[in-house]
């Protein structure tokens, strides 16, 4: 019923996922000690399927294993937009490298223009949206629909604000975002080192999605 409720408990995740960190966090927040849970690195597919066997006592996923295993009898503890409020963002994050937006700043532009006017059809006809997505996945739209609605889709102007990139004059909290999820990452060992948090903040260009909203 609660993420406390994982104490002494099997708990899967892909190791360092956004699920993970997510998971991470979650303990962090409700003050569960992590050595105090099993943690077992699953990808999506064997983790449904521990879970369906009873193998394991709870799992941090995404869609569609996240309604796979609801349906098994799972019960949703936590999710992802909660730990987000809570300070721990996950996203799907676009990059561009520095040579090549140098080299090509109205296509980059023109890319943002695009992913914005993608968010502005998802808030004003939601179901066209979804149609458009479940035939690139080649999902029925309904499973689309009910998929999309479990994230949360940022406007481009948000985006600017200090929630997030911040603007050319000011950086926003994203840039600290990234510098703690590369530290969880080089604690899991994945990379073998971090940044410090002034390199995130000079990658981070939000003047491409200013010139993109003008």
């Amino acid at each position: 019923k609660s993420v406390k409720d994982l104490v002494g408990k099997k708990v899967a995740a892909p190791f360092g996922s956004t699920t993970h960190y997510s998971l991470l966090g979650a303990f962090k927040v409700s003050a569960v000690d992590p050595a105090s849970v099993k943690v077992l690195d699953m990808q999506p597919p064997d983790m449904l399927a521990a879970w369906q066997r009873g193998d394991i006592d709870a799992g941090y996923v995404w869609e569609p294993t996240l309604k796979k295993m609801v349906d098994a009898g799972g019960e949703i503890v936590v999710t992802s937009r909660e730990m987000a409020q809570k300070g721990y963002l996950t996203g799907d994050v676009a990059v561009a490298r520095k040579a090549f937006a140098d080299k090509y700043p109205a296509l980059v532009v023109k890319y943002l223009q695009v992913q914005i006017r993608g968010v502005e059809l998802w808030q004003t006809s939601a179901k066209e949206a979804a149609a458009t997505v479940a035939k690139a996945f080649n999902i029925a739209p309904e499973e689309a629909l009910r998929e999309m609605k479990t994230l949360v889709w940022v406007p481009g102007q948000e985006q600017l604000s200090d929630a997030y990139l911040g603007t050319s004059a000011k950086r926003g909290k994203f840039a600290k975002v990234l510098k703690e999820t590369a530290d969880f990452l080089v604690a899991q060992k994945t990379i073998p080192s971090a940044p410090a948090l002034a390199a995130f903040e000079k990658a981070v260009n939000p003047s491409y999605l200013e010139s993109a909203l003008k």
